[in-house]
């Protein structure tokens, strides 16, 4: 019971908050401990019981969820928040992750998606839909040229970071050990002069080092 990971769900709509509960509940390493409606319930409950995870929908009635986020980390800076949103926009995507979000999850995502994301933001690892991605990419005005320069196998390292692959998934993708994957994630993150998988979506996409679809 003591090794679950706990939620606080956020979100104006009770049958939605109910829904995520019973949905959430059902699996035997998840617990909503809390729900909220708003940003200020949200960040009161957050002071109170410090759940492991904050679920968190983007719209909400007194102030956006990335300004909820915003107070939460204020409070506490190793806050794990995951933002639901039911249409992308680059622009908040960008935000949200630059001020230490997560997650960026789209609402019509299968339950099996949203535990995984979850499970990832419980232990400090990032999670985009790929809509997300693609609201990022889409959004990204031609930059300037860069001294940046990727080996063929690097460029194929940070397209699969940027969609979501764990160094195990990249290594079993790629045909090489997961230390290797490993090992080619960090030349990446060098390269960019970047210290995070969310920082180096970031840099991929505003270089526009992963191609349009």
């Amino acid at each position: 019971m003591d090794n679950k990971i706990t939620i606080l769900v956020v979100d104006d709509h009770p049958l939605v908050r109910e829904g995520l509960k019973s949905l959430l509940d059902a699996f035997p390493n998840l617990s909503v401990i809390a729900s909220a409606a708003n940003g200020q319930q949200a960040v009161a409950a957050c002071h109170s019981l410090k759940p492991d995870v904050v679920l968190m929908d983007v719209n909400l009635p007194d102030m956006s969820g990335l300004e909820a986020m915003r107070r939460i980390r204020l409070q506490d800076a190793g806050a794990k928040v995951l933002l639901l949103t039911s249409f992308p926009e680059g622009e908040m995507v960008q935000q949200a992750l630059d001020n230490g979000a997560l997650g960026y999850l789209i609402k019509n995502a299968e339950i099996s998606e949203l535990v995984r994301a979850i499970c990832a933001a419980a232990q400090g690892k990032h999670t985009l839909a790929p809509e997300a991605v693609k609201a990022l990419i889409q959004s990204r005005p031609r930059p300037t040229p860069s001294g940046q320069a990727l080996t063929g196998r690097e460029q194929e390292v940070l397209a699969l970071i940027v969609h979501g692959l764990t160094n195990q998934e990249i290594g079993r993708e790629m045909s090489i050990s997961a230390s290797t994957a490993k090992v080619y994630a960090a030349k990446v993150y060098r390269k960019l002069g970047v210290k995070s998988r969310a920082e180096a979506i970031s840099k991929a996409i505003s270089l526009q080092l992963i191609p349009r679809k």
